[in-house]
């Protein structure tokens, strides 16, 4: 179950091999400020829980947009009762994470985590602090630290690049340490259907490599795919994560973003 927090970094000739410190994203006009995205989540034929993805402004820095990640387990599983609150500040320009904020509880167990970027020295520094136990479980400062993706910061990311026909490294902090993730944006389209909607959508598929396992989940890594919707929105529709045990597959279940549902007809997206 704690594998719920990352199957939102979802993820042949391609045209080009980068780094994400020689990328830019092309597509910016998705941060839509009060958009909410709820997910259900499921294993096999089983929901196992929801996440919900909000978008807000960060005070009153127009450089800024704050974005937080909420994974609930289902209540109707036994004995299984997760909440994972991320927050991240991200840059509106390159969509790299300035800061972080976690707060876990797994039963009776809380723990939070933050990660702090310096721009000025080039650090960051992770701290995850045991909540039930009043300690400080660990404090990593990183020097000469690359702009990194976290979690939230990745979902934004594949909202941006998922027109491009591209492969992208992505450094990626986890549990302190720079991991890489391999996005491979193919510019393939193709219609999909999802429970929430009564028409097919036209989408954008992409799929991705984590070259890390553990971290705020565990055992976790390797393939991942999704499909974006092909309009200025690019709202994640469908994704699918490989897991120990076969795949969870998350799915849109509702949202709140304007007009959006009517604009799909209007712009040749259904």
């Amino acid at each position: 179950m704690k594998t719920l927090i990352k199957i939102l970094l979802v993820v042949v000739g391609f045209n080009s091999f980068e780094l994400i410190s020689q990328t830019s994203p092309s597509n910016k006009s998705f941060f839509y400020p009060g958009e909410t995205l709820v997910y259900k989540v499921k294993w096999t034929f089983l929901r196992v829980g929801t996440i919900t993805i909000k978008t807000a402004p960060y005070k009153n820095d127009a450089d800024h947009i704050k974005v937080s990640m909420l994974v609930e387990s289902n209540p109707s599983i036994p004995f299984v009762d997760i909440r994972e609150y991320n927050e991240s500040v991200i840059d509106r320009e390159s969509l790299m994470s300035c800061s972080f904020y976690g707060f876990y509880r797994n039963g009776s167990d809380e723990v939070k985590y933050t990660t702090e970027y310096s721009d000025e020295s080039k650090t960051s520094v992770w701290k995850a602090f045991d909540v039930t136990n009043h300690r400080l479980i660990d404090s990593i400062k990183i020097n000469k630290c690359p702009r990194y993706l976290d979690g939230p910061s990745l979902f934004f990311f594949t909202r941006a690049n998922s027109n491009q026909i591209k492969v992208i490294n992505v450094p990626t902090i986890i549990e302190g340490k720079i991991e890489n993730t391999k996005f491979i944006f193919t510019g393939t389209k193709e219609e999909i259907e999802i429970d929430a909607l009564d028409y097919p959508v036209m989408s954008t598929q992409y799929f991705g490599f984590a070259d890390w396992e553990g971290g705020t989940s565990q055992s976790l890594s390797g393939e991942f795919m999704g499909w974006i919707s092909n309009d200025e929105a690019a709202i994640p529709l469908y994704a699918e994560v490989k897991v120990l045990l076969g795949s969870l597959k998350i799915e849109l279940e509702s949202w709140k973003r304007g007009n959006w549902h009517k604009q799909l007809s209007a712009d040749g997206t259904r």
